[in-house]
């Protein structure tokens, strides 16, 4: 998730947990102490964003050339986001906390209460960390938590990585859980950002805009009427409430998707299998920001020599909100990967919960030789779960993943690839595709020779 969103979560987290450790219920409005409200907030917005210490250090580790823009990919949300590591990071906030307690403590505050505040800070710390991870798997990218006992991915495939209803949500409440004016303010802007990018992102369309326009009108009127706690709460619970509602229309998508899988037309899936039957392998659900009913889809597909990947656009309630009407809400003619790769028109219509899209296909070697023949190619298709690819000039090869290139702009991962890399990425991740050619869990992580790869 990005780092707004992160940081309103460590934020709500931090105030619930005080306001419910310090006695605080719905008809007491008796505030905790300013310090460790303070103290909480900031341990929680720390530690719901130190697992991202990863993104400097891999920008530091290419600007010194010790690492290049795979390698990076490889290692982002990867041994920082894990849970051993997450112990640490929570004994080091809590530390610090501690630190910040006995500084900002009066001299005159009772000395008892002092266990229980370092006790409010650990569990502030500890369900902050956790909180980033947790979000991170909400979305297609993926997470490695088990790290290093296994090196598998884990994906949600719920949560589009910025929700306009948890920003909304979230910053309203915080409106009322603190009393520091420009706070406030900073937070106010933060709602009317989040309606503003309604009505202007692609991705959402009129209805949810507006449904977005007045959730946030009424969170804010509810939580200026109610108490601090009541408010922390009532965002607590519209997190969960939002990741409920997105989780099971993601969990219905799959479901259109698979029953229609059926219904492709002979001719597309000829000409992008010869006409080989297909395993299916992979439904990656990317859900629309602001609208839990329309996602965007990639299946994958594969067979004794051949591989496909399909688009498409899904309703989870097609009763209510049509695929059709799903895939008019963005440009569903634009061709993803077409400025890279050839793809195939489905001409077949679908059915009301899948509108199809395009359809790309090649022989399930080709990949595989290319993986043992480059070192990057290898170390990237750690990462991909979708992967695409051609060869490109003077033998350099072009290899992306269709979960990110949704259109004819910029694929965030698309690499050109020398046909003799200088670096060889370092992970040692599952593939996310070894269900489709296991043999590259067999493939060395590293290879060099003399600074060639080989």
């Amino acid at each position: 998730m990005d780092n707004i969103t992160h940081s309103l979560a460590g934020s709500l987290i931090a105030t619930g947990v005080v306001h419910l450790r310090s006695g605080s219920s719905p008809e007491a409005r008796m505030q905790p102490p300013s310090y460790l409200a303070t103290a909480a907030v900031i341990t929680g917005i720390v530690g719901a964003n130190l697992p991202d210490i990863d993104v400097p250090w891999n920008a530091l580790m290419e600007a010194v050339g010790r690492q290049d823009a795979i390698g990076s990919m490889l290692q982002h949300r990867g041994y920082t986001h894990s849970l051993l590591a997450g112990v640490i990071w929570v004994l080091l906030l809590w530390a610090a906390g501690r630190w910040w307690l006995a500084r900002r403590t009066p001299s005159d505050a009772p000395r008892d209460t002092l266990p229980h505040q370092r006790a409010t800070l650990l569990l502030v710390a500890a369900l902050t960390v956790l909180s980033h991870v947790t979000l991170d798997f909400t979305n297609d990218y993926g997470v490695h938590p088990l790290s290093p006992f296994t090196n598998r991915w884990f994906f949600g495939d719920t949560v589009f990585i910025v929700e306009p209803w948890l920003w909304v949500l979230s910053a309203a409440a915080l409106m009322r859980c603190t009393a520091r004016r420009a706070v406030r303010i900073a937070l106010g802007v933060l709602v009317m950002l989040a309606v503003g990018l309604c009505w202007v992102v692609p991705q959402v369309s009129t209805v949810p805009a507006i449904l977005v326009t007045l959730g946030a009108v009424a969170a804010i009127t509810y939580v200026m009427r109610t108490t601090p706690a009541r408010a922390a709460l009532f965002g607590i619970g519209g997190w969960f409430g939002v990741t409920a509602a997105f989780a099971s229309g993601t969990a219905a998508v799959r479901v259109q998707v698979r029953d229609g899988m059926t219904d492709l037309a002979a001719n597309d899936t000829a000409a992008a299998t010869g006409g080989e039957a297909l395993a299916l392998r992979d439904v990656i659900v990317s859900p629309y920001p602001a609208n839990p009913l329309c996602a965007r889809v990639v299946t994958v597909a594969s067979g004794p020599s051949r591989y496909r990947l399909a688009t498409a656009w899904a309703a989870a309630v097609p009763q209510l909100v049509s695929a059709d009407w799903c895939a008019r809400a963005v440009d569903a003619d634009s061709s993803p990967g077409a400025q890279h790769v050839r793809m195939h028109r489905i001409s077949h219509s679908g059915t009301p919960g899948v509108h199809w899209g395009w359809m790309w296909g090649a022989g399930r070697d080709e990949l595989l030789q290319l993986a043992r023949e480059n070192c990057q190619v290898a170390g990237w298709l750690q990462f991909a779960r979708a992967p695409f690819w051609t060869r490109g000039r003077s033998g350099s090869i072009l290899v992306g993943d269709m979960r990110y290139d949704r259109d004819r702009g910029v694929n965030v991962a698309l690499f050109t690839i020398p046909v003799t890399p200088p670096t060889c990425p370092e992970a040692a991740w599952l593939p996310p595709r070894s269900d489709v050619w296991p043999e590259l869990q067999h493939l060395p992580a590293r290879r060099r020779a003399n600074g060639r790869a080989r």
